[in-house]
């Protein structure tokens, strides 16, 4: 499907934020208050870009990887459900082409096709055959499934909040989530089945060990802001080089996120994530997800 039916044809609005300001890392630092306000929304901009990014790498990772080896065993998840999978992987490869198309829309300059697959995730190419190597592998590495579950309901709280704040984002950014949230529902119901026929079957000492595993995951790449985070901040600083001398600040500030709750539950929250939230209640193998996830505290 092409870009233009899913986003209007008006001109982009660069006098807009593409997403809430107040939602992005920056925001949570002391150092926010010294950004003026083209600089809040340059930054709001360019973090909008990094989402749609993390989207279509995530969405990709799906398609190509684990939604294919999942429904290519109709004998343990059953056929209804494998179907539903084939449609899951159509619609990620039409969700990642309009976040792409979107970047390029918006900066052709920074997404050219020269430029490489991704400008603000910096994983290099043995993170991310690691990384494809296990998705293609959901059986053996059944965490993938709260990954996407984790991931999917996000997606969905984060187009809320778009949606939300309608009348002060750029429209076409707004039309994008709204179109992309219509499908992800769909998806969180598709992920809790994957749930119920793969990972409630398991013996708990292996569900324990997957838990770990996806526990480490999260740490490590999806709760600190210590990689693309920082590639956003320094693409900020580029184009306001009056930044520079307090770009020392910025960074760590940015790396005490990491001890910010507030932070912390903006990334994933009971309220961002309530059915995986919910599952962590009531499953033992979860019981220390809190010491990956902060924004998960256990009742």
């Amino acid at each position: 499907m092409p870009l233009e039916s899913v986003i209007s044809r008006r001109d982009i609005d660069f006098s807009l934020p593409f997403f809430p300001p107040e939602m992005t890392a920056l925001a949570f630092t002391p150092s926010w208050r010294r950004l003026d306000e083209p600089q809040r929304i340059r930054y709001a901009q360019l973090y909008a870009l990094y989402l749609n990014e993390q989207t279509a790498f995530f969405e990709e990772l799906l398609a190509n990887t684990v939604l294919p080896a999942l429904y290519q065993k109709p004998e343990i998840i059953g056929e209804p459900l494998a179907e539903n999978l084939r449609r899951f992987e159509n619609e990620e490869r039409t969700h990642s082409r309009w976040f792409r198309e979107m970047n390029r829309r918006v900066d052709p300059q920074r997404f050219s096709m020269e430029s490489g697959d991704y400008v603000f995730i910096p994983a290099g190419g043995r993170t991310r055959s690691i990384a494809r190597w296990m998705a293609s592998q959901p059986f053996r590495f059944p965490f993938w499934i709260w990954l996407m579950l984790l991931q999917e309901e996000r997606s969905i709280s984060l187009a809320r909040a778009c949606l939300d704040a309608a009348d002060r984002l750029e429209p076409s950014f707004v039309d994008l989530h709204r179109r992309h949230m219509a499908d992800e529902v769909d998806h969180v119901r598709w992920d809790l089945d994957l749930i119920e026929r793969i990972w409630m079957p398991m013996p708990l000492w292996k569900r324990r060990l997957h838990a770990r595993l996806f526990g480490g995951l999260m740490a490590e790449f999806f709760t600190v802001p210590k990689r693309s985070a920082m590639v956003v901040l320094e693409a900020l600083i580029g184009e306001f080089p009056d930044l520079a001398a307090m770009a020392g600040d910025f960074r760590r500030e940015i790396g005490g996120l990491r001890h910010s709750q507030a932070y912390h539950e903006s990334l994933y929250s009971r309220a961002i994530n309530p059915r995986c939230f919910a599952l962590f209640d009531a499953l033992p193998e979860f019981r220390d997800m809190g010491r990956y996830l902060p924004g998960y505290q256990r009742p």
